[in-house]
């Protein structure tokens, strides 16, 4: 009996210690996360805020701890006319965010991070902004970021 409650006490323990921002998965995740690649820590700053600064997403903020690093853009807004010539306000953000993988630790490349791309949009509407992830445009803008952070993280493997 003592046994089964010192085994019960540790998975309780060891359930606890999990480290659950390594629970994304490799692929698209619902619309809002995405798997990037891999990235080493001397090009991941300066490449992603490379390729966001080309997309004229500013940055707002860098993030640094000891398990991940994430980049953070301001909201771009777009108005985009549509055929009945009403205008659609859209406001997105982006966080690439790069989670530190301990085992690639090397004294002249650092680390190596696993990145995904987590994007905020909304659309005005009613005059309150609504969570929107189906449209055309928001579909478009989030592919060719995805596409062109991909090629940017990949090049340095």
């Amino acid at each position: 009996m003592k046994i089964k409650i010192q085994i019960y006490i540790f998975f309780l323990i060891a359930i606890s210690c999990i480290n659950y921002n390594l629970t994304f998965e490799k692929h698209e995740m619902g619309g809002k996360k995405f798997y990037l690649g891999r990235s080493k820590t001397v090009s991941f700053q300066k490449d992603i805020s490379e390729v966001l600064h080309r997309n004229l997403y500013a940055i707002d903020e860098y993030y640094h701890s000891n398990k991940e690093s994430k980049i953070i853009s301001i909201w771009k807004v777009n108005y985009i006319e549509q055929e009945d010539s009403t205008t659609i306000e859209y406001k997105t953000r982006l966080k690439i965010i790069g989670l530190i993988d301990n085992k690639t630790y090397s004294k002249t490349n650092s680390f190596e991070y696993e990145c995904y791309l987590e994007i905020e949009n909304y659309t005005y509407s009613n005059n309150t902004y609504i969570e929107e992830y189906n449209s055309t445009f928001i579909e478009d803008e989030t592919y060719l970021i995805k596409k062109e952070l991909r090629k940017v993280i990949t090049k340095n493997d």
